[in-house]
């Protein structure tokens, strides 16, 4: 609990009381805001209960980070680019193999990321329909995907390697 005596208390005390501040006015301001964000988190009744202890901020962080997490989530399977990343990245955390591969990491982070130039993705850039984004190297009509490319043409061996 904030001490009476503090100056964000007394910030705090002069917003709720002043009718400068208040929702009738309709003026958006910082302490609107940051209420307005409480009230989005779900934590409204912290706010109205001038909550200020540890246990609060810790429950605020959780909030916030379930919140991101769910927004990560929505973002990463609703884009047809992201198809190959969400194979291999269904949950928000750091990967401890980063830390082992060294400048290998990068290679790696360039292919999950479809920062590469298969058809699969450089044909999304000139609108070629995805089944049509077919391997310009092999015979066998396939769309040049990430899998094409680690899995099946001999030609990406060294590549792969």
């Amino acid at each position: 609990m904030l001490s009476p005596d503090s100056l964000i208390f007394n910030i705090y005390q002069k917003c709720v009381n002043d009718t400068v501040f208040s929702n009738s006015n309709r003026r958006t301001n910082w302490f609107t805001a940051v209420k307005q964000y409480v009230d989005d988190l779900g934590c409204i009744d912290v706010w109205n209960n001038s909550c200020m202890s540890m246990n609060c901020t810790y429950m605020f962080n959780q909030r916030i980070e379930e919140l991101y997490i769910r927004k990560w989530n929505d973002d990463i399977n609703s884009q047809n680019k992201l198809t190959y990343y969400v194979k291999f990245k269904c949950n928000f955390k750091h990967e401890l193999y980063s830390d082992v591969l060294g400048d290998k990491f990068k290679a790696l982070s360039i292919f999950r990321l479809a920062s590469h130039s298969l058809e699969i993705e450089t044909g999304r850039y000139i609108n070629i329909d995805r089944m049509e984004r077919k391997c310009k190297y092999c015979s066998m009509n396939i769309v040049e995907s990430e899998f094409h490319f680690l899995c099946i043409y001999s030609l990406y061996r060294d590549l792969r390697t």
